[in-house]
């Protein structure tokens, strides 16, 4: 005993003259940032990823946007009036406000933006989220007046994640090079993209809300978490998204880095393709939900990273029930449910998924499962944006991916389940005449109890459809070196590093 308590008095002391003093936060600097995986587009008209976003994120801005914790800030309009029956929205925008480009930002670029989106030749994945829109006027140059069918009790949260504002000028003559080298108002600007390898932004010195403290932010696309860990501890990047869950608890009480967590709102899912035989028959997607057991994928491949799903509404919304259980792990029902469908000798099942780590580990686990119930799993692994290709155009039999998107439960159920998204984010095919229902009618009511209500029923049919096994909520994690200053990861799992609300993250001295 007295040998054990010596050797931790020493381990303190050793720690404490390790223990570096937190670096003094310093203007200047690059920020070296490691992502999962390439972007596919800077144009956020036509955006389906989150390391788009990540990205061009910094170089756009919506009219308003969302803190850490998921509440609306002001952006491009300083202040906002709904009018008394709530289909009119007044937006007083920001004065001597300037694109990158040099020209001024006005009520015009708007009108611009929101329709583009609106318009269906855009073919806009946005468009969804934005459908009650039935006007947009420039009232004046710094006076937007949008108008609603009916009461679109969503609009600011979807304005602030699908509506980042185009200069219309620059659009027009960029094309669809725009997607390549965007121009907006955001507080770095556009320097370089280097297909596979990185992208390059840099300070943008007359942002409105002062310039931000880093010099330039250079992202890197490195799929393999462990290469990007392996990069972070040796200094050659000093900030990554994605930590190898092995390391989670390692981290947690390093000297050299600071993990950064949080349950996103999200959820990762195996799709089906409803429109294709046998996943036509909604006995065989709830056999195959039976048949998988969520809480070993997360306990094998996701420890301390995975809170198992019981449908699409995660904890981190404001309309999660926790009393609400959907199609958990049944293997004898699994099977009865197989031969109600004729499908009791099995069949082969083509699973695709994206070539990262975690999801080659959980494909041993999910083979096996499926093999309970006589499904043969064919896997074919792909690049992530060869993936998202293939879902949006749907054409795949199953598929694994992740939802991500803000806490309002409009985000996380109109465009995946309405079937007026469908060729949009409804890349199921799902229909269900009533869940369309219930979503309609959820934008339009103000009482927030009954909106839950909508909301929670809508949940509990949609599971029971299961046009998607919902797997698990995926805790995001970031780690950062000890450096970096003023990192907090946002509610939703994005990467923010400068706001007009206070948020600019610095790099102290050293790395």
């Amino acid at each position: 005993m007295k040998w054990r308590i010596s050797l931790a008095l020493a381990a303190v002391v050793v720690l404490s003259w390790r223990v570096p003093a937190a670096p003094a936060p310093t203007s200047g600097g690059t920020l070296r940032i490691g992502m999962e995986s390439a972007p596919t587009t800077m144009d956020a008209a036509l955006s389906t990823d989150l390391y788009s976003q990540q990205v061009y994120s910094h170089v756009l801005e919506g009219l308003v946007m969302l803190d850490p914790q998921g509440g609306l800030q002001p952006a491009l309009a300083e202040s906002w009036t709904p009018s008394a029956d709530g289909k009119i929205w007044t937006f007083k925008l920001r004065q001597n406000v300037r694109f990158h480009d040099g020209t001024e930002f006005t009520a015009d670029d708007v009108k611009y933006t929101i329709d583009r989106i609106l318009n269906p030749e855009t073919r806009s994945p946005q468009r969804g989220s934005l459908a009650q829109i039935s006007l947009v006027e420039a009232v004046d140059r710094h006076t937007v007046r949008i108008t609603t069918r009916a009461p679109f009790v969503p609009i600011l949260t979807n304005l602030a994640t699908s509506a980042y504002i185009l200069p219309r000028a620059a659009h027009s003559r960029l094309g669809r090079e725009f997607a390549r080298r965007p121009v907006g108002t955001g507080p770095y600007r556009w320097v370089e993209w280097v297909p596979e390898e990185r992208i390059v932004l840099e300070a943008n010195p007359d942002y409105y809300a002062g310039r931000p403290s880093l010099d330039r932010l250079i992202f890197r696309f490195i799929p393999e978490a462990s290469v990007r860990l392996a990069e972070l501890e040796s200094g050659g990047l000093d900030l990554i998204a994605g930590i190898p869950a092995q390391d989670l608890r390692r981290l947690r009480v390093s000297l050299l880095v600071n993990l950064h967590e949080v349950v996103g709102t999200n959820y990762r899912l195996l799709a089906f393709n409803t429109s294709v035989k046998p996943f036509d028959d909604v006995r065989v997607r709830q056999a195959i939900a039976h048949a998988i057991d969520k809480q070993k994928i997360v306990d094998v491949v996701w420890p301390g990273r995975g809170v198992v799903a019981e449908g699409p509404i995660p904890p981190t919304s404001w309309a999660y029930d926790e009393r609400f259980k959907g199609l958990g792990y049944n293997l004898s029902r699994a099977r009865q449910l197989m031969a109600e469908a004729g499908q009791g000798g099995g069949f082969e099942m083509n699973y695709l998924i994206s070539a990262t780590e975690e999801l080659q580990r959980e494909v041993p686990l999910i083979i096996d499962m499926l093999k309970q119930i006589n499904v043969t799993v064919k896997v074919t692994a792909v690049d992530f944006p060869t993936l998202l290709d293939r879902l949006l155009k749907t054409n795949y039999d199953t598929l694994r991916v992740g939802w991500t998107t803000n806490p309002e439960p409009d985000s996380l159920l109109y465009s995946p389940f309405h079937s007026s998204a469908i060729g949009g984010f409804n890349f199921t095919k799902f229909r269900n005449a009533r869940v369309d229902e219930l979503l309609d009618r959820a934008r339009t009511v103000t009482d927030a109890r009954e909106r839950i209500r909508i909301y929670r029923e809508a949940q509990r049919l949609i599971v029971q459809e299961a046009p998607m096994v919902f797997l698990f909520h995926e805790k995001r994690t970031y780690a950062t070196r000890k450096a970096v200053q003023g990192f907090k990861p946002h509610v939703s799992g994005w990467i923010v590093l400068k706001t007009p609300y206070g948020i600019d993250v610095k790099m102290g001295t050293g790395r």
